[in-house]
């Protein structure tokens, strides 16, 4: 008989898996049980407040009793509530449990009825309606002893599903049916989260397996290292821990410190020392930043990770306290180095990080990589700390370069049309195309983001051929003076066979060379003037014309005015942004302007936003411009339309 019920009550626990199951329903019952007595005693308040009034008598005894139950079964369970108790006795409770908790429920449910059947209505439907809410109540409250949550929803329910049937009434029937409709629902529930509950203990076992597994093969590795440290910790150059010692001195430091604070440097400039000047002295080197930054921090501190990769790492720093250090690093990487009468120099990029406590040595060393790859885009000697941020940065990267590399890339990335207006008549000149991206899982992607990576991964031209072909195309929609103006990147303006390739995509196009204005920034042309400088000589023969993008940004601009012929200048769009919140940027503006007009090219004046500084423009006499303010890209359709708002034959050139 009591096999029977262990069967029956689903707590048996012949297996491994029953008893963590057994284990993890008295858990949850444990906790459940304050809130089943509450709502007991809250439903026995309830039948009693609204007896009171009423010709029903015992009301007072039947409260007691229950009163009476609810304080020892609390009891009991308080004392237990922390006792580790074994299968047995868990299997003794819960039975308990159950047979305690159908009387409770049958003896409530009894005093219900009774109250019903005795006061009239509408008295008497305070009985349903108190028996209904303790009966779902507590269902839920023991959910996870599912014999018990059954016995007590039936219990509850069943009886008032009969009675309220054969009533006769309409009321006491609808109230009926939606007694059925809970006790329906209640069942499909408990069996349901039941499953569930099954299941999550199931893979919480097969969790903590593959944990245990996990840590048996990391404390099997521990001792691995153990054995080989002596001959593998240390670099033989330098003499300082490497890579695998400092990932040990990380894994010992990080458990008693609050936070760990690292940076790791990549010297700018070794390559070139170590090629010209051969390995003895690039070693020399090597060595003389090992000392200084042992001089800096203490060689328990330093390490060398690896070639031309070194590392800090100190605990409880801050993030801005590691900066610090890395920045005096830098300074001290900086100072020129000596070797056999030679004198060296080399500079350092850094990336740092520090967090409390760290999860594992391999997640914060990632952080301050990340950092470093960060700080090495931004060009020598930068410092870069770790944030989320950095880590967005380098995983959406990738991301672009996987779909950078997909074999339809030229049919993704589609051309933008932005009008160039002629500001004194406010009607269209031109327009620039810019290449516009939407992938269909990453969303949209700025040029300033893809295009970079193209750069590096040497599909610049091939898909700049593609952007011009279809830019060609559209151009030849347009009314015929409407030029395009269109940008090269600095890897294509000092290619040696780009301005053959543009000009053979031009020409397979059919549309006239003279309505074509290539852009090039001054950043192509200090990457190598002189072969940017021919392949401009070149497409100039062809026709085109040639315009200065970004003039104004930094670098020696006058110098390309006087070197190479250009057609049109585009101003730098931080200067027109600098009019909003600095008006002394007037003269500045003004003498760019007086300047394109001594040497007779007309100006643009790119990311015009406000009224303010298209106004400001058009005082000083700059006749074209293009921004949001104006019109923001258009899709071809809208600039083929748009178009028809010419009236300027392309860029008039200013006599001089």
């Amino acid at each position: 008989m009591d096999s029977y019920l262990v069967r029956w009550l689903r707590i048996s626990a012949s297996a491994p898996f029953e008893r963590e199951v057994l284990r993890n329903r008295f858990a949850s019952l444990r906790q459940q049980v304050p809130w089943i007595f509450g709502i007991l005693g809250a439903n026995v308040i309830g039948v009693e407040g609204a007896l009171r009034n009423s010709d029903y008598t015992g009301g007072t005894v039947a409260g007691a009793v229950f009163f009476t139950i609810i304080v020892a079964r609390m009891a009991h369970w308080y004392r237990i509530r922390h006792k580790t108790l074994s299968v047995s006795e868990i299997q003794a409770h819960l039975k308990k449990s159950f047979i305690l908790s159908s009387c409770v429920t049958l003896l409530f449910t009894a005093w219900c009825v009774s109250i019903f059947l005795q006061l009239p209505l509408p008295m008497s439907l305070v009985a349903p309606l108190f028996v209904g809410m303790f009966g779902i109540g507590a269902c839920y409250g023991l959910i996870n002893f599912p014999a018990a949550a059954h016995a007590v929803i039936y219990c509850t329910l069943a009886p008032f599903i009969v009675l309220l049937s054969i009533s006769g009434g309409i009321l006491e029937i609808s109230i009926a049916f939606s007694f059925i409709a809970a006790l329906a629902m209640m069942t499909r529930t408990i069996a349901a989260h039941d499953a569930a509950f099954v299941k999550l203990v199931r893979s919480n076992i097969d969790t903590e397996r593959e944990r245990s597994r996990a840590l048996a093969a990391e404390n099997e590795a521990l001792l691995e290292k153990t054995r080989v440290a002596q001959i593998a910790r240390t670099d033989a150059l330098t003499g300082l821990l490497n890579r695998r010692g400092f990932l040990s001195q990380l894994d010992q430091i990080a458990p008693s410190a609050q936070t760990v604070g690292i940076a790791i440097f990549d010297l700018d400039g070794f390559k070139p020392i170590n090629d010209t000047y051969g390995h003895l002295a690039g070693d020399a080197l090597l060595k003389d930043v090992a000392t200084r930054l042992c001089g800096l921090v203490g060689e328990a501190s330093v390490f060398r990770l690896g070639g031309d990769e070194f590392a800090i790492l100190r605990p409880n720093l801050s993030i801005d306290e590691i900066q610090a250090l890395a920045l005096e690093a830098i300074k001290e990487i900086d100072t020129p180095f000596t070797s056999d009468g030679r004198r060296m120099t080399v500079t350092a990029c850094a990336g740092v990080a520090a967090c409390p406590m760290p999860e594992s040595s391999s997640e914060i060393m990632r952080m301050a990589d990340l950092a470093l790859y960060i700080a090495k885009g931004h060009g020598r000697g930068q410092v870069q700390c770790f944030t989320e941020d950095v880590r967005y940065q380098v995983e959406r990267r990738t991301l672009i370069e996987q779909a950078l590399r997909e074999p339809n890339i030229t049919e993704q990335i589609d051309v933008a049309y932005q009008p160039i207006f002629d500001l004194q008549r406010m009607e269209v000149a031109s327009f620039e195309a810019l290449a516009r991206w939407r992938h269909s899982e990453l969303g949209w992607i700025s040029p300033a983001e893809f295009i970079p990576i193209t750069e590096q991964i040497s599909i610049i031209e091939p898909l700049s051929e593609a952007l011009l072909a279809k830019a060609c195309r559209d151009t030849l929609k347009w009314p015929n003076p409407v030029k395009l103006s269109f940008n090269l990147s600095p890897c294509q303006i000092c290619s040696t066979d780009a301005a053959d390739q543009i000009i053979n995509v031009v020409k397979a196009s059919g549309l006239d060379p003279s309505r074509i204005q290539i852009e090039v920034t001054e950043t192509a042309l200090l990457s190598d003037f002189d072969a940017a400088r021919r392949c401009i000589s070149k497409l100039r023969e062809s026709n085109m014309q040639i315009a200065l993008d970004d003039f104004g940004s930094g670098y020696a601009s006058i110098t390309y005015l006087r070197e190479i012929r250009f057609d049109c200048v585009k101003m730098d769009g931080s200067l027109v942004r600098s009019l909003i919140h600095n008006p002394d940027s007037l003269p500045l503006i003004s003498g760019v302007l007086a300047l394109c007009q001594s040497i007779g090219v007309p100006c643009v004046a790119e990311h015009i936003e406000t009224d303010l500084q298209l106004n400001a423009l058009q005082s000083l006499g700059c006749r074209y411009g293009q921004g949001f303010l104006l019109s923001q890209p258009l899709q071809a359709r809208e600039a083929q339309r748009f178009s028809g708002l010419f009236a300027v034959d392309g860029f008039e050139k200013i006599a001089v």
